[in-house]
């Protein structure tokens, strides 16, 4: 496995050329993993999630999902080098604890996202809605107009249809 490897710096460019399935190396807390194909069968959320982050740093994304420390002493094995400019820690250190990483139990601000989701989703609902009256707003007076001056028209020359006045002219001449 990878952890009887001596681990090497690896640069951002190296690391971005392993992004398959077949070649698939990860960065996580300046560490850098080569994932093998048994892994990513293995892996409980499935290969796929792993594979479209190859060549990356996924720290950001691996702390999203708080993974147990249990799956991060499984990563751990994986260790093959560390990111070009890491601490002198990097050489040595294993990927973190949950505990090491600012959440007991979980990791970072996971349980904060579905929060922010729903407040994302509240002001889109919230917005949609006040299109769809302004819309209907706008139908309404459309309508008004038509009643008014009698025509299909509006003061950009198109009637409701989208046809221009002369359009519309013409095919009423056509019609009669």
């Amino acid at each position: 496995m990878a952890e009887q490897k001596e681990r090497r710096e690896i640069s951002e460019a190296e690391l971005a050329k392993h992004n398959t399935e077949e070649d698939c190396w990860i960065a996580l807390h300046d560490l850098v993993l080569e994932l093998p194909k048994d892994f990513l069968e293995e892996h409980p959320g499935g290969g796929d999630v792993i594979t479209c982050l190859a060549g990356k740093d996924v720290t950001t994304d691996y702390e999203d999902i708080a993974h147990s420390d249990t799956a991060r002493e499984w990563t751990s094995k994986y260790i093959i080098g560390y990111k070009e400019g890491a601490d002198e820690a990097a050489k040595t250190k294993l990927v973190p604890k949950s505990s090491e990483v600012g959440g007991g139990a979980g990791g970072g601000v996971g349980p904060l996202v579905p929060a922010v989701l729903v407040l994302v989703l509240a002001i889109i609902a919230s917005s949609s809605s006040r299109s769809e009256i302004r819309g209907k707003a706008f139908a309404n007076s459309a309508k008004k107009t038509l009643s008014v001056c009698g025509v299909g028209s509006c003061a950009c020359g198109r009637d409701f249809a989208g046809q221009s006045a002369g359009a519309q002219q013409q095919q009423q001449q056509q019609e009669q």
